[in-house]
Formats: C-alpha cells, sequence, structure tokens
C-alpha cells in the first residue's frame, strides 16, 4: 500500500504555503521585523530557482519538443514558462552543470550565495569544458569569490576566470561579438526611423562614453528622459561629423536645402507648402529655416507646374571667415549656460535671411545642435542685446511639444 503522503503533490503544497503567505497583511512592520523575512523569501527563491532549473534540464533530456512550436528546450521554456532568454539559458547552464558543482549548490541552500552566483559559475564552468585546452573550473576559488562579491561583481571574477584559462577562446568570443554588429535603421512613412542594433562589448563602450558625455542634462530645467538624451546625443553626433568632413570620411558635408524661386517656405509664409529633404521627406517649414542657417543654398527658378528652368550658383551662407569671427568671438554655444565648444555649434540667424538678415556677426549666434533645434522647432527666441549678450525668451504656451511615435515602423 501507498503511505497517503506519498500522494500529495508537493508543488501544491507549495502553492499552498505562498497563499498564506501572501495572505498575511501588509504595512505596519518595522524595518527589524521586515529584514529577516526579505532575507528567507530571497532564500526560498533561490532555492525554487534552483528546483526550476533541474526539472528544465530534465525535460530538455527527454528531447521531446514539438518542432511547429519550439526547436528547442530553449525556447520551450522562454515561451511557455513566460521568462525572458537569460532566464532560460541560466536554467540550462545550472542543469547540466550542478553535478559538477556541488559545492556551490550546497552553498545556495545554505544561503551563502544566491542562484545568480550560481549561474555565472554554471557559464564559466561549461565554457572551460568546451575549452580543448583550459583546466577544469576551479569551484573552491570561484565559490570563496562568490561568497563575497555581489552578482556584478563575481561576473567579473568569472571573466577572469575565463580568460586566465584559455585566452585565445576568450578572444574568439570577443572577435565573434565584434563581428555581429549590425544596426537596422526602419523607416517609417514620415521619415523619421526606429533603430535596432547589437554592438559588441567595446564597441558599446566607446558609444556609450561619447553619448552619456553629450547626454549630460542641461540644468536644472533639463526634464528630458535618460532615453530623450541619449537619443539627441545621437543625432548631435551625427551632425557634428556632417559639419566636419576630415571626421566624416572627407565626403560629408553640411545638409543642402534646394530652395525654388519662391522662398515662401524658407519666409514660413502661410499657405507655404513643406520643404523636402533626402532621406526624409516633407519636414516643417521651421526645421527647413534650422537647416538652411548653416547649408548650401542653391536657387531653382522653375515654371507653373514645377520643372526646372534654371540653376543659380551654391553659395555659402556665411562664409569661412565669418564663421572664424563667429567662433572666437562666442567661444561655444551662447544658449544659457551650454556647455559645447565652438567646433560643436553652427551659425545662427537671429533674423532669419528671407526676412532681410545678413551674414554680419551682429545677426550670427553659435548654436549647439540641440540648442538651434529648441530656437527653431521648439520655438523659443535667440536675441541679442546692445551690450552683445544673448538672452533665450521662452515659447509661447501654445507652441505645441514634441511626442514619441507610438506606431512600429512600417
Amino acid at each position: 500500500m501507498c503511505d497517503a503522503g506519498e500522494l500529495r503533490d508537493p508543488l501544491a503544497d507549495l502553492e499552498s504555503a505562498l497563499a498564506r503567505v501572501r495572505a498575511v497583511p501588509h504595512g505596519g512592520r518595522s524595518r527589524e521585523q521586515l529584514t529577516p523575512d526579505v532575507i528567507r523569501l530571497r532564500r526560498l527563491i533561490d532555492q525554487a530557482e534552483l528546483e526550476f532549473a533541474v526539472r528544465c534540464g530534465e525535460l530538455a533530456a527527454t528531447g521531446e519538443f514539438d518542432p511547429e512550436y519550439s526547436e528547442s528546450a530553449y525556447q520551450w521554456i522562454r515561451d511557455e514558462c513566460k521568462v525572458s532568454g537569460r532566464v532560460a539559458s541560466d536554467a540550462l547552464a545550472v542543469a547540466e552543470q550542478s553535478a559538477s558543482l556541488s559545492g556551490s549548490v550546497a552553498a545556495l541552500d545554505e544561503g551563502r550565495i544566491g542562484f545568480g552566483h550560481l549561474a555565472l559559475m554554471a557559464h564559466t564552468a561549461a565554457a572551460l569544458t568546451e575549452s580543448t585546452t583550459a583546466p577544469p573550473i576551479d569551484e573552491s576559488r570561484l565559490l570563496k569569490q562568490a561568497e563575497r562579491h555581489t552578482v556584478t561583481r563575481f561576473r567579473r571574477d568569472c571573466t577572469n576566470a575565463r580568460h586566465a584559462a584559455d585566452s585565445a577562446a576568450f578572444l574568439n568570443d570577443y572577435v565573434d561579438a565584434a563581428d555581429a554588429r549590425f544596426l537596422d535603421v526602419k523607416a517609417r512613412d514620415d521619415g523619421s526611423v526606429w533603430l535596432r542594433g547589437f554592438l559588441d562589448s567595446v564597441g558599446a563602450a566607446s558609444l556609450r562614453t561619447v553619448l552619456e558625455s553629450l547626454g549630460r542634462r542641461d540644468g536644472a530645467g533639463d526634464i528630458r528622459t535618460s532615453e530623450k538624451r541619449m537619443a539627441d546625443a545621437l543625432v548631435e553626433l551625427a551632425e557634428f561629423a556632417l559639419h566636419n568632413p576630415d571626421i566624416a570620411g572627407g565626403g560629408a558635408r553640411a545638409p543642402q536645402l534646394m530652395v525654388t524661386a519662391s522662398v515662401d517656405t524658407l519666409r514660413n509664409a502661410p499657405g507655404a507648402p513643406a520643404a523636402e529633404l533626402d532621406f526624409a521627406g516633407l519636414v516643417p517649414a521651421e526645421t527647413a529655416r534650422r537647416l538652411a542657417c548653416d547649408a548650401d543654398i542653391i536657387p531653382v527658378a522653375v515654371d507653373g507646374e514645377g520643372r526646372p528652368l534654371a540653376v543659380g550658383r551654391s553659395r555659402r551662407m556665411p562664409n569661412t571667415a565669418t564663421r572664424r569671427k563667429l567662433q572666437l568671438r562666442d567661444r561655444g554655444c551662447v544658449f544659457g549656460n551650454c556647455d559645447r565648444p565652438a567646433s560643436w555649434t553652427v551659425p545662427h540667424h537671429i533674423v532669419f535671411h528671407e526676412n532681410g538678415g545678413g551674414n554680419d556677426l551682429d545677426n550670427l549666434a553659435s548654436l549647439c545642435n540641440r540648442h538651434h533645434w529648441v530656437v527653431h522647432e521648439g520655438g523659443s527666441q535667440l536675441v541679442r542685446t546692445k551690450d552683445g549678450r544673448f538672452l533665450v525668451l521662452p515659447p509661447p504656451s501654445d507652441v505645441p511639444r514634441a511626442r514619441p511615435p507610438t506606431t512600429t515602423a512600417a
């Protein structure tokens, strides 16, 4: 006969116990009361993660997956258990290596390390096992580090262990990651784009270093999110390359705008059509005015049906000598407390050329890409006082604010 206890479902008992824990009223407990409960609960979760990993390993060993839905245990676990790929990968690695990491498994059961430590240990053991020259993992040494270090710090320990054991394989992994770099630029109907890509660790470090520097908050009034500041920094980096041909491979030039015989768009006259920009399609008149501040302007005369009749000579606004004088005078972006140097700025016409403003220094100001946008599309106004100071007037309250796209790429 079977004992009644053998017929009980342990997972049902676990669900029942968890339900009782969750039924305990929250609030009103002190830090001293909460601290041991939080630590104990986390240890129970780690043990549950270990059991989850073991059972995932047993499931993977069966090899019974419907190829129509899941090509591997990894994919099945990720999809059916509603977890990230990282969670599925960690579970399978721990399941595969747990027999050779008995000391680490015991340390988890005793609460000396967490499941994150064990997963890193398992991935390291797997990498060294796959190597034909590396020695087996030194579990005792890594376990001592795991007991002392956070998961983030222990990741470095494991990475160093892999490099020390097989530097050639470590290099191969890096080369593979560098070869896997890609950037997919998916255009939307309105000319804006979605970005999706991958960078190896070193390439990512270079990009993040630049973007983090360019994307710092611009004073207490800068309420942009971190994501918005990173996007603005990436655009600013591209604009800097466009205005510095040596950086952009010797062939890049500032944006060009083909202006028809009618200049209503640049004057922002009522009823004027939108401007058109390569790769962007139609853009607002104010954007055209901003780009034209520092562009090669080529007048084009057209007939009544828009067919070109005559093309004028390209003229630069302003010329090189004036630009140098402007940079020497302003020493950088003149907007508020901006710290962008002169080399990261473009000339802005306080009174736009088509409205009667000239290229003389009194009508020019140095603005970085972000603040040039703020003055044009953002609706702010830059004025210069008689004593040469620049003042920024905020936009009217009815100026519409930009909002992020809410639809996916076409």
